[in-house]
C-alpha cells in the first residue's frame, strides 16, 4: 500500500490488514475494536437485553489500557461467549425485520474478537459479516457507503498516517497541551481538539499533519494518534 492509497482507501479490511503487522499496535487495535463495538451496543442491547454489553465494552477498554487484569476481562466476556450463537441468529433476524442504521453487521463477531483479543483474522470475520449484512439489506447502497467509511475514519484517527510518522519534540508537551489531552482522553470528549492544536502551535509545533488532524472536522476517539503522542502512549 502507498501513502496515497492509505489516504483514499474506502476498504477498512485493507487498512486494518496494513496495521496489524506491528505488534506495538496491539493496544490501538483493541481500542479500535472497542470504539467499533461502542457504536452498535445500543442496537445489540435492544436485541439481547439480558447481557450488559456496555459493561463489557468498558472493561475491554480498561483492559486495552492496562487498567484491569486479564482475568477480570475474561470473566466479563464469559456471558457473551455463551450466547454468541443465539445472538448471531437474533441480530440477523432483527436486521431483516426492521432496518436500523446502526445495525449493519453481526456484532457477535465484534465481541468474539474482544473475547479472544484477536488482532488479525477475526477482523476479517467482522468485515465479511458486515458485507453479508449489506448485501442482504433492503437498502444495501446506503449501508455500503456509510459503514466502511465510518470504520475507515476510526482507523485513520487511531493510527494516523503510517507513511508519515511524527516524533514529538519535548518542548511541545507543555502543561496546557498535556492537560487538554488528558482531559479529552479521560472523558472521551474530543471537542477541544482545535484548542489542543493552538496549545501545540504556541509551544512551537509546526507539523502540518498534527495541526490539521486536530483542526479539521472528523472523528476523534480514545486512541487518537495525536492525543496518544501528547500523552506518551503507544
Amino acid at each position: 500500500m502507498t501513502e496515497a492509497e492509505w489516504l483514499a482507501c474506502a476498504d477498512p479490511t485493507r487498512l486494518i490488514y496494513w496495521v496489524t503487522g506491528d505488534k506495538k499496535s496491539r493496544r490501538k487495535l483493541r481500542l479500535l475494536a472497542v470504539e467499533f463495538a461502542r457504536r452498535f451496543s445500543a442496537s445489540v442491547t435492544l436485541v439481547y437485553p439480558s447481557v450488559d454489553f456496555n459493561r463489557l465494552i468498558d472493561i475491554a477498554e480498561q483492559f486495552a489500557d492496562g487498567a484491569t487484569s486479564r482475568s477480570e476481562f475474561l470473566a466479563a466476556v464469559t456471558p457473551v461467549r455463551r450466547i454468541l450463537p443465539a445472538l448471531r441468529i437474533r441480530l440477523r433476524g432483527f436486521v431483516e425485520r426492521e432496518f436500523i442504521e446502526q445495525v449493519q453487521c453481526t456484532l457477535s463477531d465484534v465481541f468474539l474478537m474482544l473475547t479472544y483479543e484477536a488482532i488479525d483474522t477475526r477482523w476479517f470475520a467482522i468485515i465479511c459479516t458486515m458485507e453479508t449484512a449489506i448485501r442482504e439489506s433492503e437498502r444495501p447502497e446506503e449501508l455500503r457507503v456509510q459503514m466502511p467509511e465510518s470504520l475507515c475514519r476510526l482507523v485513520r484517527d487511531i493510527f494516523g498516517n503510517p507513511f508519515r510518522p511524527v516524533t514529538f519534540v519535548h518542548a511541545w508537551l507543555t502543561s496546557d497541551a498535556v492537560s487538554l489531552a488528558r482531559q479529552m482522553y479521560d472523558t472521551r470528549e474530543f471537542s477541544a481538539m482545535p484548542i489542543l492544536a493552538d496549545a501545540l502551535q504556541d509551544a512551537g509545533c509546526d507539523n502540518p499533519d498534527v495541526l490539521n488532524h486536530c483542526r479539521e472536522p472528523g472523528v476523534h476517539v480514545r486512541g487518537c494518534w495525536v492525543v496518544d503522542l501528547v500523552l506518551g502512549k503507544e
